[in-house]
């Protein structure tokens, strides 16, 4: 793994890429290790810019990210991504969005999903 945080290796042309957002640092290092020992290539970012970064690196086939990641949030990060990464044909980007509240969740997906 290199100090980005991506994990490489011979066969990453064929490995799903993942890309995991979080400002807990415990929770970004456990994600990345359970998808590495699913044999995924992981880039992990604590703040939504590292991920905008990560997304004008590489294209990714997964990504998770929590709402209230600092900076622009979960939400702006997922329209950031449907916008510079739009159908990839076989690698366009899923994403998981965690840690919603109740309150205010409609409107936050909402945002995203329409």
């Amino acid at each position: 793994m290199s100090a980005t945080g991506i994990s490489t290796s011979a066969a990453e042309d064929t490995q799903l890429r993942i890309l995991i957002v979080d400002e807990e640092e415990a929770l970004r290092l456990l994600c990345r290790d359970i998808a590495v020992s699913l044999g995924m290539s992981v880039e992990i970012a604590n703040t939504t810019q590292d991920a905008f970064d990560a997304v004008a690196r590489h294209s990714f086939d997964l990504g998770v990210t929590n709402f209230r990641v600092p900076e622009n949030g979960g939400t702006e990060l997922t329209k950031h991504i449907r916008a510079t990464q739009p159908d990839a044909g076989s690698r366009t980007t899923q994403i998981v969005l965690v840690g919603a509240e109740r309150v205010g969740a409609e409107e936050s997906l909402d945002a995203v999903l329409y």
